[in-house]
């Protein structure tokens, strides 16, 4: 089903996504993984020091809510990590 047979807008359905794959993202995150979004992407994966991906992207705007929140912290091209205290 679409989102308009549903009846869910799609910025519901992303924001749905979004607060589902931010638990395991955080789990990534605490283990000292970084946010990563590869090139021709619009998703950030978390990437784990091994360079393996955790299922589960967050859209870029979700990332930047976290980032204004002072939850993440820009860790160069394309890459984000957890703030420290967060």
């Amino acid at each position: 089903m679409s989102a308009s047979e549903t009846g869910e807008s799609s910025s519901s359905i992303l924001a749905r996504s979004d607060n589902d794959a931010w638990p395991k993202a955080l789990e990534a995150l605490r283990g000292g993984a970084t946010l990563h979004k590869p090139a021709k992407l619009k998703t950030y994966y978390p990437q784990l020091t091994g360079g393996q991906y955790v299922s589960g992207g967050l859209s870029p705007s979700f990332v930047k809510k976290l980032e204004k929140k002072g939850d993440l912290v820009w860790a160069g091209e394309g890459r984000y990590r957890l703030a420290n205290g967060a």
